[in-house]
C-alpha cells in the first residue's frame, strides 16, 4: 500500500520516521497521524482563550465597579456639596449639610496630610 504523504495530510497531520538497517541497507519508514492529538491541542486552546477572555472580562468589570463605588461616586458627592456651600456658606454654618459630607471632607483631608 502506497500513499502519497503529501496529498493526504498536511505537514503538521503526520510524523514520519525513517530508520536504515545498516547490516541489510533496506529503508524503514514509519508514519504516524497526529491528526486526533492536533485537534484536541486546537480544543484545548480555544477552551484555554476563552477561559483568560471571561476572566479578563469579569476582572476589568469588577475593578471598574469598585473604583466607581469607592472613589468615583464619592468624590463626585463631594464636589456637589462643596458647590452647594461655594452658593450658599450660610448653610454649612448652620448645619444644613449632612454629617456625612463633614466625614467625607475630613477623610480627604486627613488622606492628603498622611501622603507627605
Amino acid at each position: 500500500m502506497k500513499t502519497d504523504l503529501k496529498a493526504d495530510y498536511r505537514s503538521d497531520d503526520y510524523l514520519a520516521i525513517t530508520r536504515t538497517s545498516k547490516v541489510t541497507g533496506f529503508e524503514f519508514v514509519c508514519i504516524y497521524s497526529t491528526q486526533s492529538s492536533t485537534l484536541t491541542e486546537s480544543i484545548i486552546s480555544i477552551c484555554r482563550t476563552f477561559f483568560i477572555t471571561t476572566v479578563l472580562g469579569l476582572s476589568a468589570f469588577y475593578f471598574m465597579r469598585d473604583a466607581n463605588r469607592l472613589v468615583l461616586y464619592p468624590i463626585e458627592r463631594i464636589c456637589e456639596k462643596l458647590k452647594f456651600i461655594a452658593k450658599n456658606p450660610q448653610a454649612a454654618v448652620n448645619g444644613e449639610i449632612d454629617s456625612e459630607a463633614v466625614q467625607l471632607l475630613e477623610m480627604v483631608h486627613n488622606d492628603g496630610n498622611n501622603k507627605s
